[in-house]
């Protein structure tokens, strides 16, 4: 399957403009650099392969950012893979900062926030669920915004030169099954990050720290230790290690409880928000006081100043298929 989107119909730059920032799906924040202007050969064309999606581009000079909201709201746990054959851009994630060159590549999280400086480029986004990347429950540690740069590893340089010749074949070949593609190129990444990516101080998590991880998912309103306790026949001490330390749980039930608050919030029809004291209660939280301000913490925001994706004042594109595709993978 194929989304593809072109611009050269669209003759004054600013419709261009406009058209370019709405056309992409609501994955984060994109505004065009400043004096920039999209040029009459700017595409992205999205590639559905299965177990991913490979997007091709040619972008003008431009920032995206995948804000916290965005982060909370959309609930994708998904791995992305840039690189560029043409262009340079600026990765901050936090108060880190990294430089990427052309042959580079980016990894980076949709389960966290980033912020992607960009000159007018022609790249390739690779986009797999964590889940196909790596066996740990926690993820590729340490992978999120670090840049993997060519020069220092043959293995870069050929998963770079694969993802960009990947994104030829399909273009150009309509024999090729995209599907097909699939299972060398998730190898090729795994062995990628296997080797480059740098060692985190996390422990992988066995079958039952999973399974903990998933009931706290589907129980995060009510869930407590002595719950888990209960539900799984152990001790504490013996949870505390399974799930990786007593404070990795509390904090884990809170981010489940604080990420649904948000996406109430900012799904929420217009007029229809939910009470803060209704809300705090649905969400687990023992009272509006705690639950507010612990939602400040995290987000930054308090309950009433949540947007919603709904208000006039902040049009969103649709959830169109490539959308859609990250949500089935």
């Amino acid at each position: 399957m194929i989304v593809e989107h072109r611009f050269a119909h669209i003759p004054q730059d600013a419709r261009r403009g406009r058209a370019w920032v709405t056309s992409h799906t609501p994955l984060a924040n994109i505004r065009l650099a400043p004096d920039a202007t999209v040029p009459l050969g700017a595409f992205h064309r999205h590639h559905h392969l299965g177990e991913a999606v490979l997007v091709a581009y040619e972008a003008p000079a431009q920032i995206t950012e995948r804000t916290e909201i965005l982060v909370a709201t959309q609930a994708l746990d998904h791995v992305v893979l840039r690189t560029y054959s043409r262009g340079a851009a600026r990765i901050a994630v936090g108060d880190q900062v990294g430089e990427c060159a052309p042959g580079d590549i980016i990894v980076f999280t949709l389960a966290r926030p980033v912020r992607i400086e960009a000159q007018a480029a022609t790249g390739i986004d690779l986009v797999l669920p964590r889940r196909t990347l790596t066996d740990r429950e926690d993820g590729i540690p340490n992978a999120h915004g670090q840049i993997l740069v060519a020069a220092r590893h043959p293995l870069i340089r050929l998963v770079s030169d694969h993802l960009r010749n990947v994104a030829a074949c399909l273009a150009s070949s309509p024999a090729v099954d995209a599907v097909d593609l699939m299972p060398p190129t998730l190898a090729l990444c795994r062995m990628l990050l296997t080797a480059t990516v740098e060692p985190g101080d996390h422990t992988q998590p066995d079958a039952t720290g999973i399974a903990i991880r998933r009931f706290i998912e589907a129980n995060f309103a009510t869930v407590d230790v002595p719950m888990l306790a209960s539900h799984f026949g152990m001790s504490r001490a013996s949870l505390y290690r399974a799930f990786g330390g007593e404070s990795s749980i509390a904090a884990f039930i809170r981010e489940r409880k604080l990420a649904a608050a948000m996406r109430r919030l900012h799904t929420a029809e217009l007029g229809r928000r939910p009470m803060v004291a209704r809300l705090a209660h649905e969400c687990g939280f023992g009272s509006d006081r705690v639950f507010s301000r612990a939602f400040h913490r995290r987000f930054g925001l308090w309950p009433a100043e949540v947007p919603s994706i709904r208000d006039e004042a902040l049009p969103l594109a649709p959830d169109t298929a490539p959308m859609a595709w990250l949500r089935d993978l």
